[in-house]
């Protein structure tokens, strides 16, 4: 009997083998292999979004079928994917979003086994016919000249019958590698297997991602970086926050808002990081985003030391988005970093903080571990608001562990809690008082003040509503709930840029990726919920209403801000979830059943490697480091 059960984990590890390598051959199949490759050479005026829709003969245009980049006036180059060619019978291409002028000067999509299309001379630009929204088109020897008419200008060209070559040599031998090196990957590390020693080579390999795009990424291509970095900037060479209305003009967004004045504190950690790395002449926005890597690399290193780490650091396996918001400099990925570390201290029996609360004496240098733990829950307090639904998930989960005896609490425990709080709250009054002294106790008035000053004419308060952006405070504007959830699509939105959608929004995966991430991710959820809930009895029940409603809470609210402010359908504003998730998966996973919990997570994983190196990576605009010679 005892001879047949190594014989059982290895037809147990060559199923698994066999099962990711037939998802990594079939992902390269459907997801690169079989779509087109678009070069473009554009010229536009003005900042704004260039789309490309394709249908199929008989189909309708469908934002399902869209691929769209974002066009400035400094770049002329760029790059996307769009579906099968074989199958597309017509685009649309829609060359801006705004009144602007815009000249094409060619555009080449290229598949493998059919003949490329190039329209990049008259005769082929003038294929491309007008259908709405453009007031005049000019064909001239540079290219062909579009000025909109509206917001929402046409062209329509007709994809032409398309001669095929065989690539089937060359595509099977390509799958076959995958196969095989998947395979070998998988079916060699059993060692890797257990107590989660797997997570740290994902998450090098994560890291490793992270460190490419940041380096190679154009400066300001990611959301609202510009205005990040010259927060980050400021602190390189000064200490405390600048007054409102005094910051850097530069640091104002189109909104009117310095990240000067949001009271976080992360730039004040990126600019004395900057500093430091001055020496080595780097540009300042790529030490910011290396102070972002750093991080992500100090996470690693927990992870290797630690298996309880390992455990809490799960959650980060399954979205690129969580990785991407590494790569370059904001300050989501400080405050996912001080959340995952308070995660630790709140959840791990040998972290200082449970130790401190299980001690009947305290050891003669305690007083360092109630400072630190004191200062990294100020630092907590310091984060952007969204977080604030950590702290309440942090307060639940404490009480949860009180009634199910994770934690005695008696006078002890309440001292010591109130000190560690004492010193948390000082830390956190420190700074938000600070910055009020700062502004003369009247900084609402002078951030509205603000507002009114430095945002362009949509986005001030005081500009009619009728005038301002269109997504802004669309329930004022006689937008019903049921048209913003079925028209707007805030939900189906926010999902797909909480896995994968890169640059403002503009780089998307095609959408059979999200329907694979929608599939795996509602099966994940339902086997790990219905096992906590049948083998986990109440207690593991109960962490779980606590972790789903804190995490239903906060998309609720991100709803109905994006209701009544503004539209904002971005998954980065979930990042507190991967928190709550961090420790239910802590307190629950000796319930699950294992084989199929990871099998699922690292489908995730895969799925998530794939869209951050063949959407995010190949799809940002790049610096060219080694320009052809």
């Amino acid at each position: 009997m005892n001879d047949s059960i190594p014989l059982l984990h290895d037809r147990h590890r060559l199923l698994v083998a066999l099962f990711f390598s037939v998802v990594a051959a079939l992902c390269y199949h459907f997801l690169v292999e079989n779509r087109a490759h678009v070069d473009l050479q554009v010229h536009t005026d003005k900042r704004t979004i260039f789309k490309v829709y394709w249908k199929e003969a008989g189909g309708e245009w469908s934002e399902e079928r869209m691929a769209a980049q974002v066009i400035d006036p400094v770049n002329r180059d760029y790059s996307f994917r769009i579906g099968n060619l074989e199958r597309i019978d017509a685009l649309r291409i829609d060359p801006a979003e705004r009144i602007t002028t815009v000249r094409i000067d060619s555009l080449t999509i290229t598949q493998n086994g059919l003949t490329p299309i190039r329209i990049d001379t008259q005769e082929a630009l003038a294929q491309l016919r007008p259908l709405d929204g453009i007031r005049e088109l000019t064909l001239g020897d540079q290219g062909l000249t579009i000025i909109p008419a509206n917001k929402d200008p046409w062209l329509l060209y007709r994809v032409p019958e398309l001669n095929k070559t065989s690539t089937l040599v060359g595509e099977a031998a390509v799958i076959v590698a995958i196969f095989l090196t998947v395979f070998a990957l998988v079916f060699a590390t059993k060692p890797l297997h257990a107590e989660y020693r797997f997570v740290p080579f994902l998450l090098l390999s994560a890291l490793m991602l992270v460190a490419a795009m940041a380096a190679v990424s154009r400066f300001a291509v990611h959301p609202d970086e510009h205005v990040h970095v010259q927060a980050g900037e400021y602190y390189r060479q000064h200490n405390l926050p600048p007054p409102v209305g005094q910051a850097p003009v530069e640091s104002y967004s189109d909104y009117g808002v310095s990240r000067l004045h949001s009271g976080e504190i992360a730039y004040f950690f990126a600019g004395k990081f900057a500093w430091v790395l001055q020496v080595f002449h780097v540009p300042g926005y790529l030490s910011l985003r290396a102070f972002n890597v750093a991080l992500l690399f100090v996470l690693l290193l927990l992870a290797v030391n630690s298996r309880d780490f390992r455990v809490l650091l799960v959650p980060l396996l399954i979205s690129p988005q969580i990785w991407y918001i590494f790569s370059y400099f904001n300050s989501e990925a400080y405050a996912l970093f001080i959340v995952l570390l308070v995660a630790y201290q709140m959840a791990a029996p040998e972290s200082a903080c449970n130790r401190l609360l299980g001690q009947d004496d305290l050891p003669g240098r305690a007083w360092l571990t109630f400072a630190g733990l004191g200062l990294l829950l100020g630092l907590l307090l310091l984060l952007k608001l969204n977080f604030y639904f950590y702290c309440l998930f942090l307060f639940l989960y404490f009480v949860w562990r009180i009634l199910f005896g994770q934690t005695v609490f008696d006078r002890r425990v309440f001292v010591r809690l109130g000190l560690v709080a004492a010193i948390g709250l000082s830390v956190f009054a420190g700074v938000r008082g600070g910055d009020l002294w700062l502004n003369d106790f009247d900084k609402s008035a002078r951030l509205l003040e603000a507002r009114e000053k430095y945002a362009l004419e949509m986005y001030k308060p005081s500009t009619p509503l009728d005038q301002k952006h269109i997504h802004l405070q669309m329930k004022d504007r006689g937008k019903s709930l049921l048209h913003f959830i079925h028209f707007d699509r805030w939900g189906e939105k926010s999902f797909r840029t909480a896995f994968g959608v890169y640059g403002y929004t503009s780089i998307n995966a095609p959408f059979v990726y999200y329907d694979y991430v929608r599939f795996v991710g509602l099966l994940l959820l339902f086997i790990v919920s219905a096992t906590v809930v049948v083998r986990g009895g109440l207690a593991g029940t109960t962490l779980l209403g606590i972790t789903g409603g804190c995490a239903v809470g906060l998309m609720a609210v991100a709803f109905y801000h994006a209701w009544t402010v503004d539209f904002q359908a971005q998954g980065r504003y979930f990042l507190p979830i991967v928190g709550m998730l961090s420790i239910f998966f802590f307190h629950v996973e000796r319930h699950l059943t294992r084989p199929w919990v990871v099998l699922l997570l690292l489908s995730l994983y895969l799925l998530s490697l794939y869209n951050f190196l063949f959407v995010g990576l190949y799809g940002i605009d790049k610096y060219c480091f080694f320009p052809p010679t």
